[in-house]
């Protein structure tokens, strides 16, 4: 074998473990890609459950002054009917409960 002939033969080897390396390093680009793009979808997924998260504390917050709101109108109207009642017993009424 003489020296253009080894030459031929080690380039064609260099070719070919070039292909493999340029193969390898694409498919660990496309890998990287993938996971960065699952990463900003998870970051995006994130955002919005948190959005989702403080709209239902606001929707809380709200239920709660309207349940203290409601309780108030219940002890105001319980101490109305009471007074009513009381009166009535003073007018001579008979009151059932």
């Amino acid at each position: 074998m003489d020296g253009t002939a080894l030459g031929t033969l080690l380039l064609g080897v260099g070719a070919v473990i070039t292909a493999a390396i340029t193969f390898v390093g694409k498919r660990g680009e496309n890998q990287l890609a993938a996971r960065a793009g699952d990463s900003a979808r998870a970051l995006q997924l994130l955002d919005q459950v948190q959005e989702e998260r403080d709209g239902l504390r606001v929707l809380l917050q709200q239920r709660d002054e309207r349940i203290t709101d409601l309780l108030q109108d219940r002890l105001t109207d319980q101490l109305l009917i009471t007074r009513y009642r009381v009166r009535l017993i003073e007018l001579g009424e008979d009151v059932d409960p």
